[in-house]
């Protein structure tokens, strides 16, 4: 490896083949297993209802939507949810937003986290059930 790859504790995902896979789009999606998780404020999912995709206020500022897998969603709730109010929990279908999905690294929570480069079509939520993260 080249003095130029991440060690570890900077921050960086690790310098591997693997690592570096996972965040080309089309990789992931077809290299991880299980639904994908997304928290919609209920003004956002009333919007999707009407419409017939899921746009998050905050998708022209991010530019992406960020989703959680099954095993990341305890530590999201915990860090982003608590005190924010209650939720539309979305299980979502990855497969269906393949085409649109990367995984991306969170050097704050040492992971690769699924973004969304494209609304949500509501075929591709599986399920929606409200959710209070302070419950």
């Amino acid at each position: 490896m080249s003095g130029s790859d991440s060690s570890p504790g900077d921050g960086a995902p690790p310098a591997t083949e693997a690592a570096a896979a996972a965040v080309l789009p089309g990789v992931e999606a077809s290299s991880r297993s299980g639904p994908l998780f997304h928290f919609a404020h209920p003004d956002d999912w009333a919007r999707a209802q009407r419409s017939g995709e899921y746009v998050p206020a905050d998708y022209a500022r991010e530019g992406f939507i960020h989703c959680a897998t099954a095993e990341q969603v305890p530590g999201v709730v915990e860090r982003h949810l608590r005190g924010g109010g209650p939720r539309i929990r979305l299980r979502l279908d990855p497969e269906a937003l393949r085409t649109h999905l990367q995984f991306e690294w969170s050097a704050a929570s040492q992971d690769l986290y699924p973004h969304l480069f494209a609304p949500i079509p509501l075929a591709a939520v599986l399920e929606a059930q409200p959710f209070d993260p302070d419950a």
